[in-house]
Formats: structure tokens, sequence, C-alpha cells
């Protein structure tokens, strides 16, 4: 990541998220065993295409979620929060990461147990073997405040060692 932006470490670790089918399955498909569950031709378009998902069920930023009125739109979220850069000189050197994972109760139970804890394993798995940086699992647990028919997890990770440069105009 030498040479990169913070934006750049961003779209990075959004596009490994959403490159993860199994993720972005549990974000969209109800069924239980959501894994091996046939998906609909509308679900199947954005499996293909999960970069719909981007701004309407995965934020790159915090957003507060409120319960919609139409039962229809109840879907699970991803936000997040990029906090606690550290810069030596001109360059950067950590961070940190945290990933709220909000789900409608109903969601809540599938086959592999609770479905905010299938999706933060996926992520402990995706960004602990990183090719984006060196992330380090910091922190993890249940989010006390959820807006009202949700329940949340969320999970840090420590960045380290990725040197981003934001002064450098060549990068």
């Amino acid at each position: 990541m030498k040479g990169s932006t913070i934006s750049d470490l961003q779209d990075e670790a959004f596009s490994q998220i959403l490159s993860n089918v199994n993720i972005v399955k549990a974000l969209i498909i109800k069924d239980e065993d959501f894994i091996n569950t046939a998906p609909t031709a509308e679900q199947n378009n954005i499996i293909n295409n999960p970069s719909t998902l981007l701004r309407q069920q995965i934020y790159p930023y915090i957003k507060s979620i409120k319960t919609p009125t139409n039962p229809d739109d109840v879907k699970p979220c991803i936000t997040s929060a990029w906090t606690n850069f550290r810069k030596v000189d001109s360059t950067y050197h950590s961070g940190r990461v945290y990933f709220y994972i909000l789900i409608p109760l109903d969601w809540e139970k599938t086959i592999m147990g609770i479905r905010y804890n299938y999706i933060a394993d996926q992520f402990d798995k995706m960004f602990c073997n990183s090719n984006i940086g060196d992330f380090e699992l910091y922190d993890r647990g249940d989010l006390d405040r959820t807006p009202e028919g949700y329940i949340g997890h969320y999970i840090a990770f420590n960045i380290l060692d990725f040197h981003i440069n934001e002064c450098d105009n060549n990068a």
C-alpha cells in the first residue's frame, strides 16, 4: 500500500468485502441456509454485481440506520468507521477500522448461528489474511444501541504498517 491514499485503502477493503460471495449472500438472502439457498433472479443479479450494495446496504462510513416503515425494506447492513490514523512525518503508519453489522431480528437465525457472527467471522478471516495492509483484530462484540427491530455486532481491526503517504502527489 506504500504511496497509496487512505481512500485507496478503504476502496480496497470494500472491494474485498464485495468480492466475498458469502457476505453478499448473508446480506441479501433471508433464508437460514443462505449459503445453499438458490438465489432469486434479483438476488443473483446482486451477487453478480455486488457493487450495487454500496451505499444501499454497505456503507464505507458511519451511517445512522433507521427502521424502515416498509417491511420489504428491512435488510441487514454494514457501516464502518475509520479512525486513529497515525502519522510519522508525512507518512501514515497505523489506523483502526470498525465494521458495524446490523441485522433485522427476523434475519438473525441461520444454520451457522447468529448471522452477524457469521459475517464478522468472514471479516476476521478476510482481513487477517489481507494483502492490503497488516490487519490485526483489535476488538469484537455486540452493539448496545441499534435501531428498533435490529441487533448489532462490531468487529475492529488495527491496521499496521501500510505506509500511506498522503502528501505524495505522485501517488
